[in-house]
């Protein structure tokens, strides 16, 4: 008998092995870029790295707004604020301490505490506003950007304060599918005026294809009690999006389709890799700072992009699992006061 997505993803599922996927998709095509090679595999429109983030956004709003319709305003926020930003936080730290003075010592580059200093102070909200630290990276394929997979969490964390905010109305309560499918099509309109009104602005593009993709996720998981996951159904959304693919409309037609592959590939696969300790996150955003370390000591001289890309998941992995171990879960697990919890739901219902 085949099951709704709700039933097929409660309990066990393989979401975070998918998340590990798309997390490790992203390395792998940093590695063309990164390494300095050629021919970065792109799908349509769209790279293959974004496609992965588009993943990851698509899961986030089946998930989110999952997480919200259960948990209190207060508990959802707190709850959401120690997913992110503690690893965040020790990421940036490790880069501009750790990371960026051994390289800079051996690749003979001038690093200064200052600027290290800098560089997290000013991309310690989320918005990364110094791409650099001081004249490092240097000598690379893409230089002046330490951790360039880090521009997509602002835009994540402006989804979760979305949706909290709009899923505290009373209509959302009750009838969640007609607030997930406004904000789908808001963000389906947008893409088509944004460009139509002459914005160029990367930011405000991005916050329109992404929040599309969140909205499909969330759309779903409103309907998730009465969509089957069945060979039928996924092959249909196979098909619709290698239309969209073939008229370049990924961003737009393909958002839905490719929201329910991820998801039911998340219920259907036998994987429970990450369950227990889910290091999606950390490769995230470990990879890119890691790999431009092995691109400066002139690791991807010596090899292909294969050799490129496996060695950046040899020193990613266990640098991810050490965040989870020691930054992600813990932080996880840390619970706020119901004073504190009662003066932080007031304090975003103030600014609403």
């Amino acid at each position: 008998m085949n099951l709704t997505l709700k039933d097929a993803l409660a309990g066990g599922n393989a979401l975070n092995f998918v998340r590990l996927a798309l997390a490790g998709m992203v390395l792998l095509v940093h590695s063309w870029t990164l390494g300095g090679y050629a021919g970065a595999p792109t799908l349509g429109e769209i790279g293959y790295g974004h496609l992965a983030v588009a993943g990851f956004f698509a899961i986030s709003g089946y998930l989110i707004t999952a997480s919200r319709m259960r948990l209190p305003l207060g508990r959802f926020l707190w709850n959401r604020a120690m997913r992110i930003l503690p690893g965040f936080w020790v990421c940036l730290v490790f880069v501009a301490f750790v990371l960026a003075p051994i390289v800079s010592a051996v690749a003979g580059w001038n690093w200064s505490p200052w600027e290290a200093l800098g560089y997290v102070w000013h991309n310690a909200a989320l918005v990364i506003t110094q791409d650099n630290i001081g004249s490092t990276p240097a000598g690379v394929a893409l230089p002046g950007m330490w951790n360039g997979s880090l521009w997509t969490l602002v835009f994540e964390f402006l989804a979760y304060l979305c949706t909290a905010t709009l899923f505290s109305l009373p209509l959302a309560r009750h009838r969640p599918a007609i607030v997930s499918s406004t904000m789908l099509a808001v963000f389906l309109a947008a893409q088509f005026v944004t460009p139509a009104l002459g914005v160029t602005s990367n930011s405000i593009l991005h916050a329109m294809w992404l929040g599309t993709f969140y909205s499909a996720g969330s759309l779903l998981w409103a309907l998730s009690s009465r969509i089957v996951v069945s060979p039928l159904a996924l092959g249909v959304a196979l098909a619709v999006f290698a239309v969209a693919v073939l008229t370049d409309s990924i961003k737009t037609l393909g958002a839905i389709p490719f929201a329910f592959i991820v998801l039911a590939l998340g219920a259907v696969l036998p994987v429970r890799l990450g369950t227990e300790r889910d290091i999606s996150y950390g490769v995230y955003i470990y990879a890119f700072p890691l790999q431009q370390a092995l691109a400066a000591l002139g690791v991807q001289t010596a090899m292909g992009v294969e050799g490129f890309a496996a060695m950046s998941v040899g020193v990613t992995l266990p640098l991810a699992w050490l965040s989870w171990q020691f930054v992600e879960r813990p932080a996880k697990g840390f619970k706020l006061s119901r004073f504190a919890v009662r003066k932080l739901q007031a304090r975003h219902l103030s600014g609403i």
